[in-house]
């Protein structure tokens, strides 16, 4: 029997459907800020196997979409119209072949999950879920908490998620450079975390409110940041930061560089003084050998040397490096197939046994060979190009924040491998596809 919605049983049945509609989004909601976390927070090594966090969430995501036929439909829409489709079919193509050639699925599956699966659902969310505002909300407050996590860390010798490690063999442990502590966060490396710092540093000094540009939109947050990645004891991460930091600061407005300006200087100048009287203590002796390490690999000096420190581990560090681009032209590495995710490297060269392969880019040619490895920069540039035509003709400063990170991240891949972090690359290209097609769930005006 039909009953009208007129009448009260009707009402409370419509009250019901809108209710339990109401509770899916906020589901949904939910499980969208849970996967931000996971991503940005949660190491990978927390979970079961090759279900991690992050991977469990997109699943559940996927369910609460494929569960509702309107949602399933706007999903469907989004992948379908995405203007990289080109390049991503080609690309998994090339990810399917290599996997049964070589026998290894994980090399079509672990870029699937991490990367193309977060780029479609994460662009889905923009529309449906979650609001720019409220996502760089979250990124802030998870800086913040890694950041004085970090510092922790520092004091303590020791990270925090370490204890929590389920899945073996992600991380490389405590690591330590000439006796100092060297943090790494939630990531697999201090290299990875550098990575992390560099990706949050231009979206920490962006000012969503102002739409501006600066360093000091977070003041405190940057601070955290600048000792964070001195910490990492990283020479590429500190080098690509004090070029962020410069890059931030030609980009930001006349009336945000003054105040830079005035305490830029005076932190120059209290920090002469502090060398000049505490010249032979021990933590003024750490921070001039870590500039002096700088200015070497930068200019060929030898600074380092005239403070006393024994420079041979880091001359053969360079040496190893130099010698990673000679990869490319070996002859028993195949140039259109590749060797897949699960092939060790080894290869002895002039004395040096290489099995590290410290070069994103040498390294994917190694595992999917140039057809892979032209196929993901090209998908790369095309978001590159996204960003750089919204930040030059529409004047968007949100794009200028993200093509400062797309950039230095993509340079810094040439001195380290993604160790884990190519998804949040992954995520912030969602974004900014969601702005340049007005996807956002609340209209976002510059």
């Amino acid at each position: 029997m039909n009953i009208p919605l007129n009448s009260e049983v009707g009402f409370k049945r419509k009250l019901r459907h809108r209710n339990r509609s109401r509770n899916n989004k906020v589901s949904l909601y939910s499980l969208s800020i849970f996967l931000v976390i996971s991503i940005f927070f949660i190491p990978d090594y927390i979970g079961f196997s090759v279900f991690n966090c992050q991977r469990v969430t997109l699943l559940l995501i996927w369910y609460m979409i494929l569960r509702n036929p309107e949602r399933t439909k706007e999903f469907k829409k989004v992948i379908f119209s995405f203007r990289g489709n080109a390049f991503i079919l080609i690309y998994m193509v090339i990810l399917l072949y290599t996997a049964v050639y070589r026998r290894n699925i994980n090399t079509f599956f672990n870029p699937f999950f991490d990367q193309l699966a977060v780029l479609y659902t994460m662009i889905y969310l923009f529309k449906a879920e979650l609001s720019v505002e409220k996502f760089l909300s979250l990124l802030i407050r998870i800086a913040y908490v890694l950041c004085i996590m970090g510092i922790l860390e520092f004091l303590l010798k020791g990270s925090v998620f370490l204890q929590f490690e389920m899945i073996p063999g992600m991380v490389v442990g405590d690591s330590f450079r000439n006796g100092q502590y060297r943090i790494m966060g939630p990531a697999h490396h201090p290299l990875g975390y550098g990575l992390y710092l560099l990706i949050m540093t231009p979206l920490v000094c962006f000012h969503y409110k102002k739409r501006a540009i600066s360093l000091f939109s977070h003041f405190w947050l940057f601070l955290l940041i600048a000792v964070n990645v001195y910490l990492t004891g990283s020479r590429s991460t500190l080098g690509l930061f004090l070029l962020e930091i410069f890059i931030i600061f030609l980009v930001s407005s006349r009336k945000e560089k003054l105040p830079v300006l005035l305490i830029g200087f005076y932190t120059a100048m209290t920090g002469i003084i502090i060398i000049m009287l505490f010249y032979n203590t021990s933590a003024v002796q750490s921070v001039l050998i870590s500039i002096a390490h700088l200015v070497d690999a930068a200019l060929n000096t030898k600074f380092a040397e005239a403070l006393g420190v024994d420079t041979t581990t880091y001359v053969l560090s360079e040496d190893y490096r130099k010698l990673l681009p000679l990869i490319f032209k070996l002859d028993w590495i195949n140039p259109l197939i590749g060797r897949g995710y699960g092939y060790t490297f080894n290869w002895a060269y002039q004395g040096f046994w290489i099995s590290s392969i410290d070069n994103y880019y040498v390294n994917q040619y190694i595992k999917v060979a140039y057809p892979g490895l032209i196929i993901q920069l090209l998908l790369y540039g095309f978001f590159l190009i996204k960003a750089f035509r919204s930040a030059l003709c529409r004047g968007s400063r949100l794009a200028a924040a993200l093509s400062i990170c797309f950039v230095l991240y993509f340079v810094s891949l040439w001195w380290v491998d993604v160790l884990g972090t190519l998804d949040y690359i992954f995520v912030l290209f969602a974004l900014l596809y969601a702005m340049d097609e007005n996807y956002i769930l609340v209209k976002y005006k510059e």
